[in-house]
């Protein structure tokens, strides 16, 4: 089991886990309807450095849509997606801003397609796409340590999902190929649609991608998010940022009413800059925190036989 990871205490503290939690006689035990697992994606279950992927997307609409009409950014925006002057694209990410992120970028290069049209224009691009430092593919970004837990858990009648705070639909595009999650089970952010004209009038049956952020899957939403979607906390929790916080809290907390009193939040620390990036940048509370609680830390370093 876990072939790509070494065996470290880290490991075995997640074989542990999984043993007391699915064996039958353990005082442990967890019926399949509480066998649930989130994770974080970005930086926990693909590379998110030195951009988001969905980052390098942006641009590359941006820049498409350049030579037909005009950009609805502030100067701001422009700069950070336009400009060979990566500062500005990278203070935004370091500071967390996020939100302003969502609204102002991500939302309008692809407002007025259908779900259809944003899906295979994302399949166009991600086919021609290479990371601009390790000249791979998308695939080439899975951590394979986190795939084979995640199958690890499905082996286990585990239900996993993904909670991530870039936008769903383009998460659910490449979760079924790469984590073995299918689209259903990733939550993410998202644009409210608007409804399609038809002649003088709306047709409110067919919608349109439209810009305004309709929820934002961040910090103490992603807690809301999978109680609301799932019904219940999870047994298993895994996050790489300050972002993922309440969402390793909230899966520690239990036991709720009914609930299994085993958890574990699994924190991934980025230590390997050889292999991938090392980083604490954005991750300094949940750092602190998992020292302070004494949660499970993967130390891609020294945990991962194999990172890709």
């Amino acid at each position: 089991m876990l072939p790509s990871w070494n065996p470290t205490p880290t490991r075995q503290a997640i074989l542990d886990f999984l043993a007391a939690v699915t064996e039958p006689d353990s005082p442990d035990y967890a019926p399949l309807e509480a066998r649930l697992a989130v994770f974080d994606n970005d930086g926990t279950l693909w590379v998110e450095k030195p951009y988001l992927v969905h980052f390098y997307a942006l641009v590359a609409r941006y820049r498409e849509m350049l030579r037909h009409q005009p950009l609805r950014l502030t100067r701001r925006a422009a700069r950070a997606l336009l400009t060979n002057d990566t500062s500005d694209a990278d203070s935004i990410f370091q500071r967390s801003e996020l939100a302003e992120l969502l609204g102002d970028m991500a939302g309008v290069p692809f407002s007025g397609m259908t779900d259809d049209e944003f899906a295979a224009w994302m399949r166009a691009w991600i086919e021609q796409w290479r990371h601009p430092r390790f000249g791979v593919s998308l695939a080439g970004l899975v951590y394979r340590p986190m795939v084979e837990l995640i199958a690890l858990l499905h082996s286990l009648d585990f239900t996993v999902v993904i909670a991530t705070a870039d936008e769903a639909a383009f998460v659910r595009l490449f979760s079924a190929e790469l984590f073995g999650v299918p689209p259903l089970r990733v939550l993410g952010s998202s644009f409210a649609p608007r409804p399609l004209a038809a002649g003088a009038a709306l047709d409110p049956l067919r919608l349109l991608r439209g810009h305004h952020p309709d929820f934002f899957h961040h910090g103490e939403d992603k807690p809301r998010c999978v109680e609301r979607e799932m019904g219940r906390r999870p047994l298993l929790a895994a996050g790489n940022s300050d972002g993922d916080l309440p969402l390793l809290r909230w899966t520690a907390e239990g036991p709720a009413l009914g609930e299994t009193p085993r958890a574990l939040p699994l924190v991934v620390r980025h230590t390997d800059a050889a292999r991938e990036y090392a980083y604490d940048r954005g991750a300094r509370r949940l750092r602190r925190e998992a020292l302070i609680r004494r949660w499970t830390v993967v130390d891609m370093a020294v945990d991962w036989s194999q990172m890709f």
